[in-house]
This record gives structure tokens, sequence and C-alpha cells, in this order.
């Protein structure tokens, strides 16, 4: 009895530091940063928040006048947010919008999946 307290006590001491150290589950701020289709791979999307909104874009690496990018806007509850996704391109056209789930599964992997069918899982690449 006496050493599962110990234990107890032991664990709970850990999730302690853990948690104040950073650790523990994803919150809305850990959608900050920029994230590629591989870990260590470059950079595609960028995603800001400020309070509980969260903006994404594409990032580009070749310039183009016919180039077209994704952005969206959207809310964010803990860790997950409703966004809509617009497709804009350098000439000013833009796509059809698109309503997208947005999950942080860990603070360094995001899956999304769009009412378009579309899904996708993003690494983080930088803060």
């Amino acid at each position: 009895m006496i050493i599962r307290i110990a234990c107890l006590a032991l664990a709970l001491s850990s999730a302690s530091v853990l948690a104040q150290q950073g650790g523990g589950a994803p919150r809305a701020a850990d959608f900050s940063g920029q994230w590629g289709a591989q870990p260590g791979g470059p950079a595609g999307v960028e995603m800001r928040i400020r309070g509980n909104r969260v903006e994404a874009r594409e990032l580009f690496t070749t310039p183009g006048q016919d180039r077209c990018g994704t952005q969206g806007r959207g809310q964010a509850q803990g860790a997950s947010a409703r966004m809509q996704f617009q497709g804009r391109c350098a000439d000013g056209r833009t796509t059809p919008a698109t309503n997208c789930t947005v999950t942080l599964e860990t603070r360094d992997r995001v899956r999304t999946r769009c009412q378009n069918g579309h899904q996708a899982v993003l690494h983080r690449v930088s803060r």
C-alpha cells in the first residue's frame, strides 16, 4: 500500500513538472508556426493565432503570375479549429471556399479534414 502511494505521488509530481515545462495536451497556441508535409522538410503553411482566431496561408518559394495558394481563417477551441479555406491566385482569381476541421494531434502534427474531401497531415517545421 505504501509503495502504491509513493508511486502515485511520483507520477503526480512528474506530471506537474512536465506541465510546467510545456508538456501536456496540445492547446490553441500550439497552432502557431510553420508546417510542412514531412518532418524536417520545407515549410508549406504558416499558421498564426491571436486569442482563439487562427489564420493559415500557404508559403511559396517560386514566383509566378498564375500561382494560386490557399488562405484560411477560423476559430480554435482547445486542440481543434473550425476553419474556412479559399484559394487565392496572384491574378486575383479565387476558388470556392470549403470548411475544414484542423486538429492538433500532437504539438508537432496537425490533421485537416475538409468538406470537399481534402485531407492532409502536416508536421511542425518551426515555431
